[in-house]
């Protein structure tokens, strides 16, 4: 931008930000406020409107970069959203010092015709200058108190749907949480309201929702916030945890990079202060997969003949992985194993065992079964273990030296 624009727009709102002050109720208190000086407030800002109208015409159709001119604009979106709000704070929550005055019609007038004007130019810039106009800006004060109550409404009934569908209730809770989070902040933009009112439609036609589906509505849709992120990464360890064999596991992550590299990352997003939530995950799986690979190199340099191994250093257990674990959790627990360290346990396990449907078994997967056993898996166990009674009662009559039928 020239120079000249630049300081004359800078001039202009120097002057509107001192009017504004000067018609503060603490500035009122010192004087009396009459017709002539509501007339007086009407013109000037009618003056100061019009100036900045046939600027935005001058630089907006001017000999300038499309990124000049959407940084110029948005600059004076944010002046404009400034000034719109500090009248509006004198009007409502300021409003107590200057009703008491017997020129409190004409102060009321005075703030209500500025804010109108105000945000006409504003509608203005976004009507005619909309290929620059800055929709990520918040919203005026004003703008915001007469759209929440729709917008309101819009997150109460996408709640109820959410309730009707067998979508999981932290799922639906987290959506609804945030949606209401974004709603209660102070930058609440027309953009978000646009996002969260088309999100809202998009997920309400969808049939027979389910956890599956909602999550891939709103990774598609950029529902970028934190706790997302969170629950999703957390989903994708879980998976992976049900995965014995590491290079199951290593399939997974990849199949989960694939969808989200494929991904169109659009600036529509439901937090413009954070990243997008599929280059979070992209990230985090590209990460599990760096980590995947060094286990799975470590595990290859254990066991570079792997037909050797099988022979003289693993054993084929007739258990899963899932009973295996509760067995080696039993001997802990019991005394029978005095390792207590569960890692170093977890690890020897995995060198030096494998199944029929687990040739590499996960540390991860290992430990975690260790703790979090199905009865089914006991209940099976507690059958191999009755195998070994009968068979060391066979050989050594055990039963009949306790006095056991």
């Amino acid at each position: 931008m020239s120079p000249l624009n630049l300081m004359y727009m800078t001039t202009c709102f120097q002057k509107m930000h001192s009017f504004s002050f000067s018609i503060s109720p603490i500035q009122l208190t010192q004087s009396i406020f009459t017709d002539r000086d509501l007339t007086d407030s009407k013109c000037f800002i009618d003056e100061r409107t019009n100036e900045l109208q046939l600027l935005m015409k001058a630089n907006l159709h001017g000999m300038y970069t499309d990124a000049e001119k959407k940084i110029w604009l948005r600059s004076v979106q944010f002046q404009l959203v400034g000034l719109s709000d500090d009248l509006n704070r004198y009007l409502c929550r300021d409003n107590k010092i200057w009703e008491a005055f017997s020129c409190r019609t004409q102060i009321r007038q005075t703030y209500l015709y500025c804010i109108n004007k105000i945000q006409e130019l504003i509608g203005y810039a976004k009507y005619y200058f909309f290929e620059w106009f800055d929709n990520k800006v918040k919203l005026t004060d004003l703008c915001r108190k007469i759209q929440l109550p729709g917008i309101r409404c819009k997150v109460n009934q996408l709640e109820e749907f959410l309730k009707s569908t067998s979508v999981k209730d932290d799922l639906s809770k987290l959506v609804i949480q945030q949606l209401r989070s974004v709603l209660k902040g102070r930058y609440f933009s027309s953009e978000q309201a646009k996002y969260i009112d088309q999100l809202s439609n998009h997920i309400q036609m969808r049939e027979n929702l389910t956890d599956k589906l909602l999550m891939g509505i709103l990774v598609d849709f950029n529902f970028n916030s934190p706790e997302l992120f969170l629950y999703r990464s957390n989903e994708i360890n879980e998976s992976l945890d049900t995965e014995d064999n590491l290079h199951d596991q290593h399939a997974l992550i990849l199949k989960n990079l694939d969808g989200f590299r494929s991904m169109e990352l659009d600036d529509v997003c439901l937090d413009h202060t954070w990243p997008s939530i599929g280059f979070h995950l992209l990230k985090f799986c590209e990460k599990k997969l760096v980590v995947l690979e060094k286990m799975m190199e470590a595990r290859r340099m254990a066991m570079q003949d792997k037909s050797m191994m099988k022979s003289t250093f693993r054993a084929l257990t007739g258990l899963s992985v899932a009973q295996l674990a509760l067995f080696i959790k039993g001997q802990m627990e019991t005394g029978m194993l005095l390792n207590q360290k569960v890692k170093d346990v977890a690890n020897f396990v995995a060198l030096n065992f494998y199944t029929e449907n687990a040739e590499f078994i996960s540390v991860d997967s290992f430990m975690k079964k260790m703790t979090d056993a199905e009865f089914s898996t006991a209940l099976k166990l507690w059958e191999f273990l009755e195998l070994i009674q009968d068979w060391l009662n066979d050989k050594y009559k055990v039963k009949a030296h306790l006095g056991l039928r």
